[in-house]
């Protein structure tokens, strides 16, 4: 998990001395991410940053941009459940995030914080009693219409393009009752929004 905190939030994390030396600025972080990312190991990138951590919180590094923005990177369980259920509304996203997604999600549950995601959340929650989340019938259409789309044996095929076209399908079905049909259109959906706008 990894967030931007604000002094209230972060009282008993510990910062590496190895790691603080680093901080001065974050550039060196967003290019090995770069750097990784484009080696498809991401994951092991993430990993590796907590060698940095202290005895003390293992689990939790602290990452300095400029000597002005600070981040906090946390495989923590106590504080991952702090964030997501216990102090939720405490962990909001700001306004830094909301300015800039806000004009590609709106001002959506994804975007907000406060009363206005708490109206959001309190429209979509029927979406997600019990016995609509174990209906799997829209997921199943959807990998299989997914499968069709897979060339015979031997070529090469986009898988990430089909996957993203896949979650959009099963999303809007599952949340609004209709899908888009990306994967059903020869030119993804998001690329023709993002070649609209550019």
């Amino acid at each position: 998990m990894f967030w931007e905190p604000t002094p209230s939030r972060v009282r008993g994390v510990s910062r590496s001395r190895r790691q603080h030396r680093l901080t001065y600025s974050g550039l060196p972080f967003f290019i090995k991410a770069g750097y990784y990312q484009s080696k498809d190991k991401l994951d092991y990138f993430y990993n590796h940053i907590f060698d940095w951590a202290t005895p003390e919180c293992p689990n939790c590094v602290e990452i300095t941009f400029l000597g002005r923005i600070r981040f906090l990177m946390t495989r923590e369980p106590e504080h991952i459940k702090t964030i997501l259920t216990t102090k939720f509304r405490e962990y909001g996203k700001g306004e830094g995030f909301h300015e800039t997604w806000s004009p590609f999600l709106g001002d959506s549950i994804f975007t907000t914080d406060g009363q206005q995601w708490s109206d959001s959340r309190a429209l979509i929650r029927p979406m997600f009693v019990k016995d609509r989340v174990q209906d799997l019938e829209i997921f199943d259409k959807w990998a299989t219409t997914l499968i069709s789309k897979l060339p015979a044996s031997g070529q090469t095929v986009d898988v990430m393009d089909l996957f993203y076209r896949m979650t959009l399908d099963v999303t809007t079905d599952f949340l609004l009752g209709g899908s888009v049909n990306s994967l059903n259109k020869s030119v993804s959906l998001l690329v023709r929004v993002s070649q609209t706008y550019h």
